[in-house]
C-alpha cells in the first residue's frame, strides 16, 4: 500500500493528516495537563528541593534531603515560578512544577515532530512514530510529575536536535545553541551525560575523518568546548557526586554471578542470565505489575528488559507512588492488551537498531575515501551512538545498584529522539520486507491504532482514578 492507495499524498489527504496531527498534538496535551492538574505525588519526592530552595537554602547535599544530590537547575526555575506566584500551599506549589513539566514535555514533542518531518520516510509511518511517542504511558506519566525528568529530557533532546542540524550544515549559531542546550541538560540531572558523551565522541570523529580542513577544526574546537562545558556545569549545577556515589552503588562489593542468584535490597538483578538475558512477556501478561517490597512476588520484576518494557506501556505497572495503585480488572485488562499489542513496534525498534548499526558499519569502512558523502554518516553513527549509550547506562546501572526500582525507563528517555527514529527506520525497514503480503500492512495499521488508543484509554484511567482520590 503506498501513499496514494492512502490518500495522503493528495490534496485533501494532506488536509487529513494535518487534521490527525492537531488531534494527536490536542489529546497530547490534554492528557499532559490533566495528570499535572489532579497529581500530587512523584516517583521520588523532588518537592522537598524546591521547598528548602524556597526558604533560602543553598549548597544542598544528600545530607539535607534525598533528591538533594542531583543538579539544581530544575529545581531553581521551579521556585523561581512558586515565588513570582506567590503560592504558599503544597499543592498549588506541585501542580506549578507539574504544569512546567507537561509544557516541558509538549515542547519535546515538537522537537521530536520536527525531527521527524525532516526525515525521507514515509509520511504515514512518520505520523505513526509521532503518535507512539506523542501517547506513550511513560513519557505522559513523567511529564504529570514534579521532578527533574522532563526538563531532563527536553534539553537532552534539544541538545540532539542542534547537534543533527549541526553535523549536516556546520553553523556558529548551530554551535551557539548545541552548547547552551547541552549546559542546561546537564544541570539539570545526571542521565543527561550519554548524550554529552555521544556529542563528544561524533565531534572527535568528526574531526579526525572529515575532508574540510576548515570543517575540522571547527570539530575539534567543539569537542573542547563541550569537555570545558562539562567541566564548569559540573561546578555550578550542585552535584553531589560523594553521597550519590553511595546511593547509586547498592550491589558495590556484592557479587553478581553469571548463572548463581544473589539478592540485594529489593530484588532486582540477581544474576546476569536472569537480569539480562530474559523478557518474561508471559509472566508480565499473567500479572501486569509488580509490588514494592522486598520479597520477590512477580518473576519479571528480576528482569532488566521486562521491567523497561512494560513501564513503557503502562503508567501504573510499578504500582507506585502509592496513589498511583489500582487493582482496577479493567485497567489491568489495558494493561496486558497493551503488553501483547506493544511487541509491534518493539519489533520495529530492534530492527531500527539492527538496520542503524549495519549502515555505521558500512559508513566506517568509507571513511576517509575521497568525495563519499559524510554528513548523514555522521548523524546516524551519533543516534546509534545515543541509544547504545543508555543501553550500557542502564545495564551498569543496574548492575551497580541492584535494586528493582534502578530498572526506570525515565533514565533513557533523555534519548527518547534517536529511539523514535530508530522506531521509523525500523518500521518502514520492516514493511518494505512485507510489501508481498498484502494483508501485512493493514495489520500494522489496526494493531498501532489499537496501541495509542489503548495508551490514551490508560491515561484516562490513571486521571480518573487520581481525580476520585
Amino acid at each position: 500500500m503506498d501513499e496514494n492507495e492512502i490518500g495522503l499524498s493528495t490534496q485533501s489527504g494532506k488536509r487529513l493528516r494535518t487534521i490527525v496531527l492537531l488531534f494527536l498534538i490536542a489529546i497530547a496535551a490534554i492528557l499532559r495537563l490533566s495528570l499535572s492538574l489532579v497529581n500530587r505525588e512523584a516517583n521520588d519526592n523532588h518537592y522537598e528541593v524546591v521547598k528548602l530552595i524556597l526558604d533560602g537554602r543553598s549548597g544542598l547535599t544528600m545530607a539535607d534531603c534525598h533528591e538533594c544530590f542531583h543538579p539544581k537547575l530544575f529545581y531553581y526555575v521551579c521556585a523561581a515560578v512558586v515565588h513570582s506566584l506567590g503560592l504558599v500551599s503544597e499543592s498549588s506549589r506541585i501542580v506549578t512544577g507539574q504544569l512546567l513539566n507537561s509544557v516541558a514535555g509538549l515542547m519535546t514533542l515538537g522537537l521530536v515532530l520536527l525531527t521527524l518531518n525532516a526525515s525521507q520516510y514515509s509520511v504515514k509511518w512518520r505520523l505513526w512514530t509521532f503518535a507512539l511517542i506523542a501517547l506513550n504511558p511513560r513519557l505522559i506519566a513523567i511529564n504529570g510529575q514534579l521532578s527533574n525528568d522532563s526538563f531532563a529530557i527536553l534539553f537532552a533532546t534539544a541538545a540532539i536536535f542542534f547537534t543533527l542540524r549541526l553535523l549536516r550544515a556546520p553553523s556558529l549559531w548551530l554551535c551557539v545553541g548545541t552548547q547552551l542546550v547541552l549546559t542546561c541538560a546537564l544541570m539539570t540531572k545526571g542521565t543527561t551525560w550519554v548524550v554529552a558523551i555521544a556529542m563528544l565522541l561524533i565531534f572527535f570523529i568528526r574531526a579526525l575523518v572529515d575532508e574540510s580542513k576548515q570543517q575540522s577544526r571547527l570539530f575539534v574546537c567543539l569537542y573542547i568546548v563541550t569537555v570545558l562545558n562539562g567541566l564548569i556545569s559540573i561546578q555550578l549545577a550542585g552535584y553531589d557526586f560523594e553521597h550519590y556515589d553511595v546511593y547509586a552503588n547498592m550491589g558495590r562489593g556484592q557479587p553478581l554471578h553469571v548463572w548463581e542468584k544473589t539478592n540485594v535490597g529489593r530484588p532486582g538483578v540477581q544474576s546476569i542470565v536472569d537480569g539480562y538475558l530474559t523478557f518474561r512477556i508471559v509472566d508480565l501478561v499473567r500479572d501486569p505489575q509488580i509490588t514494592n517490597e522486598k520479597a520477590i512476588e512477580q518473576l519479571h520484576r528480576t528482569s532488566v528488559w521486562t521491567q523497561l518494557y512494560a513501564r513503557a506501556n503502562f503508567a501504573q505497572f510499578e504500582q507506585h507512588p502509592k496513589s498511583w495503585l489500582t487493582t482496577d480488572p479493567n485497567v489491568m485488562v489495558i494493561a496486558r492488551c497493551s503488553f501483547v499489542l506493544g511487541l509491534l513496534p518493539l519489533l520495529f525498534l530492534l530492527a531500527g537498531f539492527a538496520r542503524g548499526s549495519l549502515r555505521s558499519l558500512r559508513a566506517w569502512r568509507r571513511w576517509g575515501v575521497p568525495g563519499m558523502p559524510l554528513q548523514n554518516d555522521f548523524a546516524s553513527l551519533f543516534c546509534l551512538l545515543i541509544c547504545l549509550g543508555y543501553v550500557a547506562f542502564i545495564i551498569k546501572f543496574t548492575a551497580d545498584y541492584r535494586d528493582f526500582a534502578a530498572m526506570k525507563l525515565i533514565y533513557m528517555l533523555p534519548g527518547v529522539l534517536p529511539f523514535a527514529l530508530a522506531l521509523l527506520e525500523g518500521m518502514q525497514t520492516v514493511i518494505e520486507r512485507l510489501k508481498r503480503f498484502k494483508f501485512a500492512e493493514r495489520m500494522v495499521h489496526c494493531v498501532l491504532f489499537c496501541l495509542v488508543i489503548l495508551h490514551g484509554v490508560g491515561i484516562v484511567a490513571l486521571v480518573k482514578h487520581l481525580a476520585e482520590r
